[in-house]
């Protein structure tokens, strides 16, 4: 199962979800598609599996990433927002992208991912609340804020395939600071942000 997961990440990030064959994964993992369709029903179970993985690694590599990073330090802020932009631009994340942008026209594969992203919505919140102190955020400020700041960061992460600027990701970056330095301390010393936030609460 390693072998097929690992294939069909490298599969899917060198070329794409559509042309992301069975044959194709089984060829890279050196395993019989009966010995592919032994651990997963369908192709869709298989490109399920492997977003499940990626999130695993993201949420691995960000802890490692951001351990030990103060945000009482001057420039924590900084530093995290940074960090957090270089692990979006990591090769692995192509695989994310390119499964959530084929939910927009394949419901099968959406409705199959659904819990998977979900729960990772969920694990990228509470660790974000835990990296950043935030005790507290009954009106999901931080939430918006979190979320905020990761949309723009991906948006310039896809974007970049079509040009680079660096002189404006500089500035776009610098921007991004100045908001999370004007809103995290007013969240910090507030309660469990998990508490407040249940599947329910949240439209996919």
């Amino acid at each position: 199962m390693a072998k097929l997961l690992q294939a069909t990440i490298d599969t899917v990030a060198e070329v794409g979800y559509a042309r992301t064959s069975v044959n194709e994964v089984c060829r890279r993992a050196g395993v019989s598609t009966g010995g592919l369709f032994r651990h997963f029903a369908t192709r869709e179970d298989l490109l399920v599996a492997a977003m499940g993985e990626v999130a695993r690694r993201h949420l691995d590599e960000a802890r490692s990433q951001l351990d030990g990073v103060s945000f009482d330090d001057e420039r924590g802020i900084e530093t995290a927002v940074r960090r957090l932009r270089d692990i979006t631009r990591g090769p692995t994340n192509a695989v994310y992208y390119e499964l959530l942008i084929a939910c927009r026209t394949d419901q099968g594969l959406a409705d199959k991912l659904r819990p998977t992203l979900l729960a990772y919505y969920l694990q990228v919140l509470q660790l974000g609340a835990e990296l950043f102190g935030i005790e507290e955020d009954p009106d999901r400020l931080f939430e918006s804020f979190l979320f905020g700041i990761l949309t723009i960061i991906e948006g310039e992460t896809v974007g970049r395939a079509f040009g680079r600027d660096p002189d404006l990701e500089e500035r776009r970056l610098a921007w991004l600071v100045q908001v999370a330095e004007a809103t995290i301390p007013r969240l910090k010393r507030r309660a469990d942000v998990g508490a407040d936030v249940s599947v329910s609460d949240i439209d996919p």
